[in-house]
């Protein structure tokens, strides 16, 4: 079995945790589980930890080389909400960074459109209606609102959000998220590219 090591390079707690929970429900997804493993390395994601999305947008390659360099990754995860920018405009910008450094094939981005609450508040709908089968599209919805939505408050604090991050990306159905968003389904595709080489 071969062994990914990974870090997270992630604009906040949410975006960290999403990450981690979800990175293993992916192998299994792709059904690599008896080929690969992914190892995280917190005290890379713990040292490098981004001030906000455009910190992470600006430091991303540099946090990464600091990964590859002194962590010894195999691979980073980079996170940043989309927040009012056209996921496209975003995911293209820091993917010619990636090509620019020669490093395309060791970091893998992730832009949840407008914020990580998107993702969220889709799995949560999914978890409390099993049977549901379709759900509007909330991507033009206000940040504030889904935050609501998700954590029952429009500010919480890590110790109120945290938990229930943990508890929503912690299981949940990867088919229904990609049907759901295509941030996330972008995501997983560029997931799966990245293990069908290994």
């Amino acid at each position: 079995m071969k062994i990914i090591t990974y870090g997270i390079f992630a604009e906040d707690a949410a975006n960290r945790i999403f990450m981690k929970n979800t990175i293993p429900q992916l192998v299994e997804y792709f059904d690599k589980s008896s080929d690969i493993a992914f190892q995280h390395e917190d005290k890379f994601t713990e040292f490098v930890r981004p001030n906000n999305g455009l910190d992470t947008r600006e430091r991303f390659i540099g946090a990464a080389d600091v990964g590859f360099d002194n962590f010894g990754l195999d691979v980073c995860f980079v996170g940043a909400d989309c927040d009012d920018d056209e996921f496209e405009n975003v995911f293209s910008e820091m993917q010619k960074s990636c090509i620019n450094e020669d490093v395309q094939d060791r970091i893998l981005i992730y832009i949840p459109v407008q914020a990580i609450e998107y993702w969220l508040w889709y799995i949560k709908v999914k978890t409390e209606n099993a049977a549901l089968q379709k759900t509007p599209p909330i991507e033009t919805e206000n940040r504030k609102d889904m935050k609501k939505k998700v954590y029952n408050r429009i500010k919480p604090t890590n110790t109120k959000s945290n938990p229930i991050v943990e508890s929503l990306s912690n299981s949940f159905d990867i088919n229904w998220l990609r049907q759901c968003s295509d941030s996330f389904d972008a995501f997983a595709k560029e997931f799966e590219n990245y293990i069908k080489k290994l």
